[in-house]
C-alpha cells in the first residue's frame, strides 16, 4: 500500500458510492476514515482518478461527500480490493471528521451491546465515548502535520 499522511481511523460502518458519470450505487464497508480520506472494501476494482459520491449512514441520517480514488489495491485475501479516497476539499474533510466520530460512536456503542449486553442510547454512548476517548482522539493539527 502507498505511504499515508494521515493517521488510521478504523471502522466498520456501511458506505455507498455511486461513479459521478453512472447513478448506480454499491454498498460495502468503511476500512479507515482520516482527515483527509478514506478507504473501503469493495468486491470490484475501481480505476485511481476517478470521482465518486461517497454516502455514509449514520443514525438515519446519510452523509454525502464528493471524492477522488487515488489508490485501489487488491486485499491479500483474495477477498475483493481496498479503495483509497481523497475528499474533494476542506470543508468536506471537516464535515468527514465530524462523521468519523460518529462513527467511533456508533461502533462503541455496538461493542457495549455485544460485550457488555448493554444497550445504550446515542446520546449515552457519546457521553461514555467522549469521557474515555475524546481526549486521547487526534487533533486536526496532529493529522495535518504527519509526513
Amino acid at each position: 500500500m502507498q505511504t499515508r499522511r494521515f493517521i488510521r481511523h478504523p471502522s466498520d460502518m456501511p458506505i455507498e458510492y455511486c461513479f459521478t458519470e453512472v447513478p448506480v450505487c454499491q454498498q460495502d464497508s468503511i476500512f479507515n476514515v482520516s482527515l483527509g480520506g478514506l478507504s473501503f472494501n469493495t468486491q470490484c476494482f475501481v480505476k485511481p482518478d476517478q470521482w465518486l459520491i461517497l454516502r455514509i449512514p449514520v443514525n438515519g441520517k446519510c452523509f454525502e461527500i464528493k471524492a477522488q480514488v487515488k489508490w485501489c489495491e487488491a486485499c491479500e485475501d483474495s477477498s475483493g480490493f481496498y479503495v483509497g479516497v481523497q475528499f474533494s476539499d476542506n470543508s468536506q474533510a471537516f464535515s468527514a471528521r465530524m462523521v468519523e466520530q460518529i462513527c467511533h460512536i456508533e461502533h462503541y456503542k455496538n461493542k457495549i451491546k455485544a460485550e457488555e449486553g448493554r444497550i445504550l442510547s446515542g446520546d449515552q454512548a457519546a457521553a461514555e465515548w467522549i469521557e474515555k476517548f475524546a481526549e486521547s482522539f487526534p487533533a486536526i493539527e496532529d493529522e495535518a502535520d504527519r509526513p
